[in-house]
């Protein structure tokens, strides 16, 4: 959702690529000017040494330099879009780079110093700002839907067990993955 709403904030359509943060955050030099959104979980970032404003269009000059540390609010990752988005070659539908697999995005694999990213050609509107009302709610607690599945059966488990696993908080462990 976070992503989503970044693009269109730049006025790219949805699925237009962009750069996924996970915890930590990065350094760019831009070479042209752009126009981008930052959203998701918050990082303490400067553009060009002065404070970034998160969830609004913000304009970047030829030469100006962005930079975001660690994230300092509840959530795991943060997003960078671009106007026109980053021309990365499609793969199986998605713009997305699948590291584990090392295909996708720029090279396959995650971004390191020195990789020069290039902007498509910025299509939409100029952007808007996103009303704080419809800025998503992070938070340290988190309600998830769960589907049972074959090992839900009475063979493997009681209707008390269901029951405990249904009403337990679960924490996840910093070094759960997505990818499962």
């Amino acid at each position: 959702l976070a992503f989503r709403l970044c693009n269109r904030i730049v006025g790219n359509a949805e699925g237009t690529a962009g750069i996924e943060m996970t915890a930590t955050g990065l350094a760019l030099a831009f070479n042209a000017p752009a126009r981008i959104a930052l959203g998701g979980a918050r990082m303490e970032g400067t553009l060009d040494g002065e404070p970034v404003s998160w969830w609004t269009p913000l304009t970047v000059r030829a030469g100006s330099r962005l930079r975001l540390g660690a994230i300092s609010s509840p959530g795991q990752r943060s997003y960078l879009a671009i106007a026109g988005g980053l021309d990365v070659p499609e793969y199986l539908g998605s713009r997305a780079t699948f590291t584990l697999g090392r295909f996708g995005g720029h090279g396959g694999r995650a971004l390191r110093a020195g990789d020069v990213l290039r902007p498509g050609e910025p299509s939409g509107p100029t952007g808007f700002a996103l009303p704080p009302g419809l800025q998503p709610l992070l938070t340290n607690r988190w309600t998830v839907g769960v589907i049972d599945g074959p090992h839900g059966a009475p063979d493997f488990f009681t209707a008390e067990d269901i029951e405990a696993f249904y009403n337990a908080d679960w924490e996840v462990h910093y070094n759960s993955s997505r990818t499962g």
